[in-house]
């Protein structure tokens, strides 16, 4: 009975290590590598983390196909989340989905997405605060909610006009996001997708651009002219709320609806310019009091990314100089109105002796 017992037993397990064997789940590290895969029983894999996170190089390479001849077609939720020793990361083309949270709070300083690239998962980059550059490849569909969260240190984006979604917060809290330059066929803007982008002072935005999702804009505090061409039908309720230094918005003849405080604290708004007739802006609620509105307004055309980047960096190379200057100018018109007075108060005081001895002499 115990033979016959030990024998069942045995064959239980070599059937367990079959069944797990063609599921998948997580393979052994490529010892030679430090590199974790997730096997996909499909000829495919993961890339999903570091044996060792500490023993990482500051750039890390990850291979087309793992140790298995499998070939990597993704990146696992949470694969370097928190990592601080991987400062750059080369994807293969091979994938085409980054997993949620893969990168999040992660040391890298830039990165170059993959080609073949769709998928940008929830907070995938989530505070990444030494992240300065994401390049975006041609067939990315869609970005998650937060995906670029709390990027502090991003400065330029494009975003490719393949993508048909954006999860909201995509790019909130990016402090020095100075210029963005959204591609013809991008259709709609997440909610509070660059709230509180407090640097952003550019913005590109593509004809057939349709949606503008609630809060987009946010507290974009430098934000001073935006222009919306053929194509936008809605701008959600507070899309550009507290947009303190907005002064300029031109908006095409397809709106349809403004949501209730779309431009409520936009104090320096004084200008709305309108495509369309007199007759039919008379249909569109939420408009501004304050603002002067000009009918019949022509909207230019869309720069390329180029000439737009260029024009922006020199925009905001110019803000820290004349910064400077005022500074400078104040301080010296200050000196010599200081300088002025001392002089006339020297004067008044060497005068007195004079006038009393003569007052004597008489």
């Amino acid at each position: 009975m115990s033979r016959f017992f030990s024998c069942l037993c045995l064959a239980g397990l070599l059937l367990s290590l079959l069944l797990f064997a063609g599921c998948g789940g997580e393979a052994p590290e490529d010892t030679a590598t430090n590199l974790l895969y997730i096997s996909n029983g499909d000829g495919t894999c993961s890339f999903s983390g570091l044996a060792d996170p500490e023993a990482a190089p500051a750039e890390l390479r990850i291979p087309k196909v793992n140790y298995r001849n499998e070939t990597v077609t993704s990146v696992s939720p949470s694969a370097l989340y928190l990592n601080t020793t991987v400062r750059r990361i080369h994807l293969p083309d091979t994938v085409e989905e980054i997993g949620e949270s893969a990168f999040r709070g992660s040391a890298l300083v830039d990165i170059d997405l993959p080609k073949n690239l769709t998928v940008i998962g929830r907070s995938a980059f989530n505070s990444c605060t030494s992240l300065q550059y994401v390049g975006f490849g041609s067939r990315v569909t869609s970005i998650g909610e937060s995906a670029f969260e709390g990027c502090p240190e991003l400065t330029f984006i494009q975003i490719p006009g393949s993508v048909k979604t954006i999860g909201m917060f995509a790019f909130m809290e990016c402090q020095k996001l100075q210029a963005v330059y959204i591609e013809p066929g991008v259709t709609a803007l997440g909610d509070f997708m660059f709230k509180s982008c407090t640097s952003l002072s550019a913005i590109c935005l593509p004809e057939g651009l349709r949606e503008v999702g609630h809060g987009a804009f946010q507290n974009c505090s430098k934000l001073t002219s935006v222009i919306f061409r053929n194509g936008l039908e809605s701008l959600k309720a507070g899309a550009f709320e507290s947009c303190t230094m907005l002064s300029s918005v031109t908006l095409p003849a397809t709106v349809k609806s403004i949501g209730t405080g779309t431009f409520e604290g936009c104090g320096f708004l004084s200008e709305i310019r309108y495509a369309g007739t007199q007759e039919s802006l008379s249909g569109i609620q939420n408009l501004p009091d304050r603002a002067k509105t000009v009918c019949g307004a022509s909207i230019e055309d869309m720069p390329d990314a180029g000439s737009f980047f260029n024009r922006s960096r020199k925009v905001n190379a110019t803000v820290p100089i004349l910064i400077v200057c005022a500074v400078l100018a104040v301080g010296f018109t200050v000196f010599w109105i200081l300088h002025y007075r001392r002089i006339r108060a020297y004067r008044k005081e060497a005068e007195r002796p004079a006038a009393k001895g003569k007052i004597h002499g008489r």
